[in-house]
């Protein structure tokens, strides 16, 4: 698929719009419940999965993100088949109408419990309805080979067509923008390790216990004569057994 026409600052805008994608299906995915607000085609196959109950996946999630994103995407192209204005101030009225449902999604995480499922079907409705209108704008926008959401025609017109250097580079571009913003939403979502778990186990490869004091190595150990298994120590909580009192025997305290 070629084109032509000059579309100016549109697909360097087109492409960090990609990266917000690529962000938000990872928050969507990795914590609210296993579902996409952007990839209705993942949510598809994930709801296949609900049905015969298998994946973990909520259907009822998946239908509401199919749903809302079906009623941005309707609102999305009504506004932009109304309006015969530039191309760029159609794309700007989306991303500023866009601010709202994100500032909603934010305002929950801040103040809500994110872990209920209540709270994460109402995070995820704003959302796919701010990705569906922005997939509506987007096709009136008509900037080949930049859907913002969609890879599975750019991944395959990648190495199907024969075209110039030129689009296939605009074809790469989409393709790492959306690994870009999934690679950064996994970063920000991965779990941080334990400081003081990794601070031990730096300190048991340097000879050092826990809590400072220097660690008996096997090198030492060999050195003092204690190559075999350590003994027990009584547990300082135990009770101490003594001998029973004998009467005429003599016992020293």
């Amino acid at each position: 698929m070629t084109d032509s026409r000059d579309h100016g600052p549109l697909p360097g805008l087109l492409l960090a719009l990609t990266i917000g994608t690529g962000l938000v299906d990872a928050v969507s995915y990795l914590t609210l419940g296993h579902v996409f607000v952007a990839n209705m085609a993942g949510n598809v196959v994930f709801f296949g999965f609900a049905v015969v109950g298998v994946g973990g996946v909520s259907w009822s999630a998946t239908l509401l993100a199919v749903g809302c994103f079906g009623a941005g995407a309707f609102i999305g192209g009504r506004y932009g088949s109304a309006r015969k204005t530039h191309r760029g101030r159609l794309l700007a009225a989306t991303c500023g109408a866009q601010c709202m449902p994100v500032a909603v999604t934010a305002g929950l995480a801040a103040f809500a419990d994110p872990t209920r499922r209540r709270t994460q079907q109402a995070m995820v409705a704003p959302l796919a309805v701010a990705m569906g209108a922005q997939n509506a704008v987007v096709r009136r926008l008509a900037v080949p080979d930049l859907t913002t959401t969609v890879l599975t025609l750019t991944t395959a017109g990648l190495f199907a067509d024969r075209t110039s250097n030129q689009v296939r580079l605009r074809r790469l571009a989409s393709i790492l923008s959306m690994m870009t913003g999934a690679l950064v939403g996994g970063l920000l979502l991965r779990p941080r390790p334990d400081r003081g778990s990794a601070v031990g186990r730096r300190g048991r490869s340097r000879g050092v216990r826990g809590d400072g004091r220097p660690a008996a190595t096997a090198r030492h150990r060999r050195e003092l004569g204690l190559t075999g298994p350590r003994p027990l120590r009584p547990s300082p909580t135990a009770p101490v057994r003594r001998p029973p009192h004998r009467p005429g025997a003599v016992t020293t305290r």
